[in-house]
């Protein structure tokens, strides 16, 4: 039998009188549960890319290392945001849940998804059964519904879970636990996916202090970038999360376990992302300037059918218009380059 091991992780959190340790499960090097904050657990998806590859035959999502399912709440009732994959390829993920509902004494009573895609909303109807297999309440499921196939094909798996989802828009409020005024907001983010939401967490206990944390679900990867829908309305989703001045992120998809693989300094990674953005758009300017005069019309074409978001993005902000079949950058914009100022 493996030995079940605790052990304690940096950095610690401050009350008024001392620091305490957070709080790693493991079963040898496998990470069962982790604390991020005193009021926040992490979970692994175990849904990493190559498992999916291998399962399915096709990766159908950059899940780097998997799903990172958070645990939000102090109290018997608590709040979890995304819930990995559907049954079985979320076994070890409940078997993880079970564990850390056991060992912490709580159960789910709220439970968040950002958007459809199964790797974030398939184990949805796997922590409803686990409750009531329990003989407890089983948590209520929040989305922002919109019917699109992803959606459709989590419901059609799981027909039953319909019933236990209610639907969200941006701006809705609640409470995380039954035992602090700590909140949850939900912030839509529709640029990545149209069905796609955020969640802002406050809470302002008097001996940890302010959190002012964002969840951006697949908005904000461990990674430079991400792909998205509508590129134009992904970068104004960026540059209105910036505006709310979260201190932290705490990243759903990532490539390493660590506390500084999961929890990142918001504003440096959303001024990462947006200058990942600008650069593409300006590079884009500077090679549709550079054939004003040289014609590369095989290059041209890859341009506009490889890289479409963002020459519609430069063509809804004015930057360059088509004449004759040809793309030219407007001469009033010639030289023009987005920044973060």
């Amino acid at each position: 039998m493996q030995q079940v091991m605790r052990q304690t992780a940096s950095p610690n959190f401050a009350t008024q009188d001392n620091k305490k340790q957070l709080t790693i499960l493991k079963k040898e090097d496998q990470l069962i549960y982790q604390q991020l904050d005193y009021n926040i657990f992490h979970i692994p998806g175990e849904n990493p890319s190559n498992f999916l590859i291998l399962l399915r035959g096709f990766l159908d999502a950059a899940t780097l290392l998997g799903t990172n399912c958070f645990i939000l709440g102090s109290g018997v009732q608590r709040t979890m945001i995304d819930c990995g994959d559907m049954y079985p390829l979320n076994m070890k993920l409940m078997d993880n849940l079970l564990t850390l509902m056991k060992n912490e004494n709580f159960i789910i009573n709220k439970l968040f998804i950002t958007h459809a895609i199964p790797n974030h909303f398939g184990g949805a109807w796997s922590v409803i059964e686990a409750h009531q297999k329990l003989n407890v309440q089983p948590p209520t499921v929040f989305k922002h519904l919109d019917g699109n196939d992803y959606e459709i094909e989590v419901f059609h798996n799981t027909p039953q879970l319909r019933e236990h989802v209610k639907h969200i828009n941006d701006g809705d409020q609640f409470k995380i636990d039954e035992i602090s005024d700590s909140l949850i907001r939900v912030i839509r983010t529709p640029g990545h996916r149209k069905d796609h939401c955020s969640f802002g967490f406050t809470s302002n206990v008097h001996k940890y202090g302010l959190q002012n944390i964002l969840f951006p679900g697949d908005m904000i990867l461990g990674t430079p970038s991400v792909s998205m829908d509508h590129l134009d309305q992904y970068i104004n989703d960026l540059k209105r999360t910036r505006a709310m001045a979260f201190e932290k992120l705490y990243l759903v998809h990532t490539n390493g376990m660590d506390h500084a693989d999961i929890v990142v300094d918001a504003n440096k990674k959303f001024a990462d992302y947006l200058d990942y953005r600008y650069n593409r758009l300006n590079n884009m300017i500077e090679f549709i300037e550079s054939q004003q005069d040289l014609k590369d019309t095989v290059r041209m074409r890859l341009v506009l059918t490889c890289f479409n978001s963002h020459i519609e993005k430069l063509r809804q902000d004015g930057i360059i218009e088509e004449e004759f079949s040809e793309v030219h950058v407007k001469n009033d914009k010639l030289g023009f380059k987005y920044s973060l100022q």
